[in-house]
């Protein structure tokens, strides 16, 4: 970075993106939010530059709870669509005057923009999971548009952006990873449900991909006075999930406890067993991570980025082999020295995810679009 000495004049301002974030009928803040959340909050700590963050009906409330309300500008979205949240971004443009907008998790506008643009890609799922045609025609086109007229791609995964260059047919000198960094959880307090006994596996199944039927067909190889805890609600838990834990035999200790709050899921991962993360397809996994800083030791599958982010700190193997994750449960279990090793390597792993890491880097990133500097970078 520039020598801090140097600069004369105000430091540039970036309008930051963070409106469609919320997911369901319930409109509940999920990955995307939580990632802008800390990064605009490493950000705002910085002096090299000025950051808005562009929130709405759903975002501001949360994030006025981490970030100075001068630095958020609140638009009223009212259930409005791609091109109303695209409407604001260019009106929010016009009036804010900043020096880059940084979309971090998704597609650019449509609308000319009038200034240097950053988009962050966490993957391309709809080439990979089942769509609707709109949607997937959609996200084809608004990708392809994004790559195209985005001064700089960012990708939260080496996978996400071999991807990136090979599909949209990124500019590998202006598309560079940085990785998300560990959420930080509240601290311990939370209660668990003692009916879950003290001998617990957790997994994830609000969405399908995240194949929570392998956890239940490895719990059906397990000793009886394992359960398994599933977080997150979907139409695929009640429709395929439950009824597979009920054909096997083990819904009497599969519990399906829905969305969790953050204190509630560090309580999880510092008391389970183990998480087992036999995702099909992801651009990152966090919940690895966070499992890993929390001395959790992780199951993974070896899917899309998760070998990567995973590396020694954790057990992979495919997601449908359920009797090798039935093995290293196993060994979980009954070889301590193993775990003790596995969980020491877990948060070694963990601590080179960071906020502040991935600030410094979108900083960087910042900085080069803005003095139009040759890449250098990966």
């Amino acid at each position: 970075m520039a020598d801090k000495n140097s600069v004369t004049g105000p430091a540039p301002l970036i309008l930051i993106n963070a409106i469609k974030l919320h997911e369901g009928r319930y409109h509940s803040l999920g990955g995307n939010y939580h990632h802008v959340q800390y990064l605009t909050e490493a950000l705002s700590q910085r002096p090299e530059v000025r950051i808005k963050v562009l929130c709405d009906e759903y975002t501001e409330g949360p994030l006025s709870g981490h970030l100075p309300r001068e630095v958020l500008h609140t638009v009223q979205l009212r259930g409005g669509g791609v091109i109303a949240a695209d409407r604001a971004v260019v009106r929010a443009i016009r009036e804010l005057r900043p020096a880059l907008y940084h979309r971090p998790t998704g597609q650019l506008p449509f609308f000319k923009l009038g200034v240097p643009a950053v988009a962050t890609i966490a993957d391309l799922n709809y080439l990979h999971l089942p769509t609707s045609p709109l949607k997937r025609l959609y996200k084809k086109l608004s990708y392809r548009h994004t790559v195209k007229v985005a001064d700089w791609i960012t990708c939260v995964s080496r996978y996400t952006r071999r991807e990136v260059i090979k599909y949209l047919r990124a500019d590998p000198d202006r598309t560079t990873v940085i990785y998300h960094g560990a959420n930080e959880l509240p601290a311990k307090g939370a209660q668990l449900n003692p009916a879950w006994g003290e001998r617990f596996w957790v997994t994830f199944g609000h969405q399908s991909h995240k194949n929570a039927e392998t956890a239940i067909l490895a719990l059906d190889r397990r000793p009886e006075d394992e359960s398994l805890v599933v977080v997150g609600e979907s139409t695929h838990i009640d429709e395929v999930v439950r009824p597979l834990a009920a054909r096997y035999g083990v819904l009497f200790r599969t519990h399906f406890v829905g969305r969790v709050d953050a204190a509630t899921l560090r309580a999880i991962y510092e008391k389970s067993l183990g998480l087992l993360f036999l995702s099909k397809f992801e651009g990152f996994g966090l919940p690895v991570v966070e499992a890993m800083s929390l001395g959790c030791p992780v199951i993974s599958s070896d899917a899309c980025s998760l070998p990567e982010i995973v590396s020694n700190g954790g057990m992979v193997f495919s997601p449908t082999d359920v009797i090798s994750v039935a093995k290293g449960m196993e060994r979980l279990v009954n070889q301590s020295w193993y775990r003790e090793n596995l969980i020491q390597a877990g948060r070694e792993q963990a601590a080179t995810f960071s906020w502040s890491r991935a600030a410094q880097e979108t900083l960087t990133v910042y900085q080069r679009v803005l003095k139009r500097l040759p890449s250098g970078v990966e």
